[in-house]
């Protein structure tokens, strides 16, 4: 299985840190975390430099750039509600999305990583998932055209294994698929095992972070039942990247990437093992229509 880790991680370090950390500590890949143009909360966001920087680091070290981390989000409403429809900014969101499907196709990145998020107010969930499907459908045409995957993460109203296979059948595209937070889903009342399964071949990403109550901690610290997520997918033969994010960008006392990262890595890997090598319980199934 491919293990890579979020730039959440190292808010202040720059690309090449990121990249030689990535090589000496033997991830596969690494998410890159970009808050878009002119944002200078981190360091290593690919926004900030050139695109052909970021691909010669990459294939220095041999690490893969995975995946774009991004805060896109398809929820807004429409203001005014009848009105508002004729304007230019009611899509700005799709706007900002082929932005960073384009900065994917910059760096050699292949996926780019987006939300649903939340129901505003008191409109129907439903009325909030038709807004998100119809943006998320015009974001992509554009992947289509660049060859770029997207993943949707669960959060918000849209939290569960089955909110985002609901949005993955509804926009019908094979470019989309899903990055499941198992934090967030079990959090919500997901069964880590049944919406493994449920997602099927559409899972692309896995998040791996453990909370102690809302406190982030250590992978296998915590209440999140990350090991029989991972030894799920280890048995099921899952091709879906595992992605460590642990939350340091939001909380600056956490303990420092360096001496994190490693120890995610090892206890991954324990997993992994325990999981038995190349054991398969049976094929994976494709997300039903």
């Amino acid at each position: 299985m491919r293990i890579a880790f979020s730039t959440v991680a190292c808010p202040d370090w720059t690309l090449e840190r990121v990249m030689s950390f990535a090589d000496d500590t033997e991830f596969d890949g690494v998410e890159l975390r970009s808050f878009g143009w002119g944002a200078s909360d981190l360091t290593c966001d690919p926004a900030l430099t050139d695109g052909s920087k970021v691909r010669r680091l990459a294939l220095e070290t041999g690490t893969h750039v995975m995946c774009l981390g991004t805060s896109v989000r398809f929820d807004e409403a429409v203001w005014p509600p009848i009105l508002g429809l004729a304007l230019p900014s009611k899509d700005r969101c799709v706007e900002e999305g082929t932005r960073m499907i384009r900065l994917a196709d910059e760096i050699e990145c292949p996926c780019v990583r987006v939300f649903g998020f939340e129901a505003p107010g008191s409109e129907r969930p439903a009325k909030t998932l038709d807004r998100v499907v119809r943006r998320l459908s015009l974001m992509l045409d554009s992947a289509r055209s660049r060859r770029i995957r997207v993943v949707i993460e669960n959060g918000g109203s849209f939290a569960r294994a089955e909110d985002l296979a609901q949005i993955i059948r509804r926009c019908a595209s094979p470019w989309l698929g899903a990055a499941y937070n198992v934090a967030v889903g079990t959090g919500h009342g997901d069964d880590p095992e049944a919406a493994i399964d449920l997602l099927g071949d559409r899972l692309w990403t896995v998040k791996l972070k453990d909370l102690r109550g809302t406190r982030p901690v250590e992978l296998g610290a915590g209440d999140v039942p990350l090991a029989r997520a991972v030894q799920h997918l280890s048995r099921t033969g899952a091709d879906a990247w595992l992605v460590v994010e642990w939350m340091r960008y939001w909380v600056p006392t956490l303990d420092s990437a360096e001496s994190v990262l490693p120890r995610a890595m090892a206890t991954i890997q324990g997993w992994i093992a325990e999981a038995g090598a190349g054991a398969q319980s049976r094929p994976r199934a494709a997300l039903s229509n």
